[in-house]
Order: C-alpha cells, then structure tokens, then sequence
C-alpha cells in the first residue's frame, strides 16, 4: 500500500475522531472534545502539532506532538518541549512501519521550531520499544505508591456511571470537623491562586512543568477526566491537593495527580482529607521525584509501592526523552547543566501526563 505522511488539518477532523475510537474509546462526541482541548486549543502552540498517515485519502494513522512548557536551574529557564502522544495506527494498516514513519515525520518538521527535545509521558509498551528503537531514551520508573482500602464503600451511580467522588463530595460538604476545618473540596480549580502558590513555594531547580495561572486554566479542562480539588485556605491558599478519575469507566482508581503545600502540617492535612472524607478503594500517585519527607508521609498512612510484575514492566511509567535532531543522539543531553537522562533532575507529577 502507498502512504503519504501530511500535517493535520481540519478537513481530517472527522476521520481523526473516528480513528482514536481505537485509542480514546469510542465516544466520537469525547474524542472530538478531546481533540479540541489538547490541540486545538493548546495555550503552547498556535496550530496542532498532529501528523497523519493517509491511505488512498483516508487517515490511517496518527502521530501527535502536544505543547507543553518547561522550567529548570537557578535562576530558572523555561523552554518549550512538546511531549508525544495519541499515536495510533488502524487495525488493517499495523506493522507496516507508519509509526516511524510518523514520528520521523513529526521530528523532522520539529527541527526549524527552536525546540531542541521532544518527550513523551504516556508511552504504553509498544510506543515504548517503538521509540527506543528510534534514539529516545527513558529516565526510568517514575514508581508508583498506592493506597487500598478493602471497606470502602460502593460508588453511588449518577446518570448509570460510577461516581467514584460521591463520598468525597458529600464529607467534603457535611464532615470538615474530622480533617482541619481549612480544607474545602470544589469541582473547580482556583488558576490565580494555584499560580501564586506555586511562586510562592519556588522551585528546587528540578525539571518540572510551569503551572501558572494560564496552564492551571487549561489542564483541568479535560474532557476524558473528572477532578476535585482539596483546597487548604486560611487567608490565602496554603495548600492544594488534586484528584482525577475517569470519565467512562469501571475502573475503581483515583490518582493523586498534584499536591502541593507551603509546610507539612498543611500537606498532611490535605491527605488526610482526602482519605477520609473519599473512602477510595485505590488511591494511587507516582512517587520516584517524591522529597523523602513525602514519602513517610504516604507510609505512614498506609500507601506502599508497586511492584513492577517482569523486565517489560520495570521501566513504567517513566519519560522518554530524545532531540530532535540526529546528530545529538550520541551527545550528552544536558540543559542549564543538568542531565535530561538522570532522575533525580526531573520533580515529576501526573498532571503533566497527557494520560492524566
């Protein structure tokens, strides 16, 4: 069959939705909400970075390059890495190399963009092995704690799906006395004081990505997810804990996927709230880049590690990370001195995940 590699436009949108029922589920509606949040309306970009694979006219295969932008060093420096996701190729058009193609594709029209890397967050097995086979590199397990609760209750159902936040809303609303009375739980963020938060705690010069009011006022626009917000308030924000479910489905996870605060007290409150008032039968958060005293705190409160089942789970979740151009493959891949491949250099939260 003859492909040809083209850059998205909008024309394809339809056939673009329709394709991802392979990958976002089958909702064209949500995967048309989707496409518009994550791409379209991506506050990093000002066209989507998406490619296509067409056969005979018709979009077969998608590769797509999310913005997304980054902070690190003293005095901090940001920049912008966008970070790939959404690939998928239809069933009757795999292993026929349209995944290389298509990333190839997406690199090469990167490298006159001022970028100098690319990363994913999101990669499953296949794109895993796929890209190191193509020069990216993982920085290892982003590890995983989780907290299980055998005598959580049921979910109570609104509109026939689970609605795992019920018990979370309903305590947050009536039982404030059995965490501090300065926590709040809302279905809302607060971008401005979020941002001012964030300044205010300062940065460690760990790699992390900017959350400022712009980036808090559309990440938690996702469509495909559901969060609440743990707010710890006094006369200002102190502290934030956030939490994610998915829209659609039956799994019975919730992730913690930021939480941020300006002392411990605050930090332990919000956790504690959360355990509490959301009784979750999995409450999970990735932990490698976790400060030690972070770490005590989720053992201390009856969240353990994950263990990896084999060799081809080991590495995952992780970041994969490559340049853009060819000839920095065999360099050092270094930003304001240091090294993109060490782990230690990235402070790392699931919100910065695409698949979060």
């Amino acid at each position: 069959m003859n492909y040809e590699i083209v850059k998205y436009h909008p024309e394809f949108k339809r056939q673009v939705v329709e394709l991802q029922r392979h990958l976002w589920g089958p909702d064209v509606a949500l995967n048309a909400a989707y496409l518009e949040w994550k791409h379209e309306h991506n506050p990093y970009v000002e066209t989507p970075l998406i490619y296509l694979a067409l056969c005979g006219g018709q979009v077969v295969g998608m590769r797509g390059m999310f913005g997304a932008k980054w902070q690190i060093g003293h005095p901090c420096q940001t920049f912008f890495g966008p970070c790939a996701g959404d690939s998928v190729i239809a069933p009757d058009h795999r292993n026929r190399g349209l995944y290389r193609k298509l990333t190839m594709a997406a690199l090469n029209d990167l490298t006159n963009s001022g970028h100098t890397y690319v990363f994913s967050l999101s990669a499953n097995k296949i794109a895993y092995w796929g890209s190191l086979a193509m020069g990216w590199r993982g920085i290892g397990s982003l590890q995983r704690m989780q907290r299980r609760c055998a005598n959580s209750l049921p979910s109570a159902a609104s509109a026939g799906e689970p609605h795992l936040f019920y018990s979370l809303d309903r305590n947050g609303e009536w039982g404030r006395g059995e965490a501090s009375h300065h926590v709040s739980v809302e279905s809302t963020p607060q971008p401005n004081a979020m941002a001012e938060l964030i300044e205010r705690i300062g940065a460690d010069g760990r790699i992390r990505h900017v959350r400022d009011q712009q980036y808090f006022a559309w990440r938690f626009q996702n469509p495909r997810a559901v969060y609440r917000f743990l707010f710890w308030e006094d006369t200002r924000l102190e502290g934030y804990l956030v939490l994610r479910r998915w829209v659609y489905t039956d799994r019975v996870a919730v992730n913690i996927v930021d939480w941020e605060a300006t002392n411990a007290e605050v930090r332990a409150d919000l956790l504690q709230a959360a355990i509490r008032w959301g009784n979750f039968a999995h409450l999970t958060i990735w932990s490698a880049t976790l400060l030690d005293e972070v770490k005590t705190l989720l053992q201390i409160t009856d969240f353990k590690e994950l263990e990896s089942k084999g060799n081809m789970t080991r590495d995952f979740p992780t970041v994969l990370v490559r340049p853009i151009r060819d000839e920095m493959l065999k360099g050092d891949w270094v930003l304001a001195d240091r090294r993109l491949l060490d782990l230690a250099n990235w402070d790392l939260h699931m919100i910065y995940s695409d698949g979060q």
